[in-house]
């Protein structure tokens, strides 16, 4: 049975015997203003700051280990016998 096949007759009439017709479904919190935007956008920050974090730490990682062992050669002192 598909939704064309029933008559609009029978669908307004299963609506009437609801008793709401008339009134809009509600959606959300029954409290106006309950979005809570701040704590949104901070949880976008936090989570756009350690995704970056998350991406970047092996190039980040290689460039200090890069880092490090030039700065090693540079400070070898070399001893002559």
């Amino acid at each position: 049975m598909s939704w064309s096949s029933i008559p609009t007759e029978a669908l307004l009439a299963e609506l009437s015997s609801r008793g709401d017709v008339d009134t809009k479904p509600q959606c959300g919190s029954r409290e106006r203003g309950a979005y809570d935007t701040p704590l949104h956008v901070g949880a976008l920050i936090l989570i756009l700051a350690l995704s970056t974090l998350g991406k970047d730490y092996l190039s980040l990682h290689n460039a200090v280990l890069w880092i490090r062992r030039r700065s090693r050669k540079d400070t070898k002192v070399v001893r002559s016998s």
